[in-house]
């Protein structure tokens, strides 16, 4: 699959039906496309997306693609559809019928977290940036920025793209950027920002990162920051792993950060001195975001499978009676650049960098013995 480039003065709304056509797919039949109708009235902001295999419908909000799990969806989207099904033919209005509102809810114990999650998530957007040291953010970024790499040509997923703190830095760099998270407020802040830029070549879209509504072999890059951590248990890790190595084409490339399980971090639960982190494995956020550090062997064993490893060391390292002293100043950010080159930042990251391609005949995890 090729996708179209952008071209120049491209509304956002021919950006949304190029990416449409090149790239999303309905996840429960992946290979089949979406019909796309438009709701009069909105200036192109809204329409419904239509799969005509299993009948499933998804709603276009202020240009955000809203293609959610059915265990993840919101209520109101059955009060939603029904005040907007004049836009859809007449034939699918009667298939609707029975369907709507039958598709929602589910509750177990993964389908809790992650709506606790999203939940906070949601409340969370507007504090975000403020909640996370700016120096921090910027060696991430840059790091990620570093392996990927840079080419117009290329289209870039970011996967859990929050707020947009990857999308808003580098959208000009690439051909297409697609944000995806499941927190709907963080995708209308984000949306809300680049509109002052006029971006003609960001796409967003609400999805569950486990269960992407995206073609086989169109990513080029895909980079998730702090996400792959938040994932809880092993079929949800396998799941985002499976989805990743079906999105990104032959010899394209990932970055992924996570939390590493740091001496740091190991000394703050030994003195029970982070109130967010208590455990290698746990919840944090008043108990509704679970979270889990990985050491670096840990994360070499789960990527192997189906991946090439590039590259694997620590980000923003903390050695103690060093780091402390120079963290937030120019000068620790050329330090921890040098300490990312040895061994050593596995031990003292707070993060670790994966970058890794995808192998020419990866394992299927869920189709791989036990």
């Amino acid at each position: 699959m090729t996708v179209s480039p952008v071209s120049s003065g491209q509304s956002e709304r021919g950006a949304l039906h190029e990416i449409l056509r090149d790239i999303v797919v309905c996840p429960y039949c992946v290979k089949e496309d979406l019909e796309f109708f438009p709701v009069a009235g909105t200036g192109g902001e809204e329409a419904i997306l239509y799969c005509s295999v299993c009948n499933r419908w998804y709603p276009v909000r202020n240009c955000i693609l809203c293609i959610l799990p059915d265990h993840l969806r919101p209520e109101s989207d059955g009060a939603w559809i029904e005040r907007r099904k004049a836009a859809l033919p007449s034939h699918i209005r009667d298939r609707l019928q029975n369907e709507t509102g039958k598709r929602h809810g589910g509750g177990d114990a993964v389908t809790r977290e992650k709506r606790k999650e999203m939940s906070v998530r949601d409340e969370q957007a507007r504090e975000y940036e403020k909640l996370k040291k700016a120096h921090r953010i910027e060696i991430e970024l840059a790091a990620i920025h570093r392996e990927i790499g840079s080419m117009k040509d290329r289209v870039v997923f970011d996967i859990g793209c929050g707020v947009g703190k990857f999308v808003k830095r580098y959208a000009p760099v690439y051909n297409w950027l697609v944000g995806i998270d499941f927190s709907y407020e963080s995708l209308l802040l984000l949306k809300r920002d680049i509109e002052k830029r006029k971006p003609d070549n960001i796409v967003l879209m609400q999805a569950d990162a486990c269960f992407l509504p995206v073609r086989d072999n169109v990513a080029d890059l895909v980079i998730s920051s702090q996400v792959f951590q938040h994932l809880p248990g092993d079929r949800q890790r396998n799941d985002f792993l499976d989805g990743i190595y079906r999105i990104t084409k032959e010899n394209g490339s990932i970055a992924m950060t996570v939390y590493n399980h740091s001496y740091e971090i190991r000394r703050a639960i030994a003195n029970g001195t982070s109130p967010e982190i208590r455990a290698k494995e746990g919840l944090h956020s008043n108990g509704k975001i679970f979270y889990h550090c990985f050491d670096h062997d840990e994360l070499t064993a789960l990527l192997e499978p189906q991946f090439q490893l590039n590259a694997l060391y620590g980000l923003i390292n903390q050695i103690p009676k060093v780091s402390y002293k120079m963290e937030g100043s120019r000068f620790y950010l050329v330090f921890d650049r040098i300490l990312q080159r040895i061994p050593l930042s596995k031990k003292f990251g707070l993060l670790l960098m994966a970058s890794f391609k995808k192998k020419h005949e990866g394992t299927n995890r869920l189709e791989s013995p036990s």
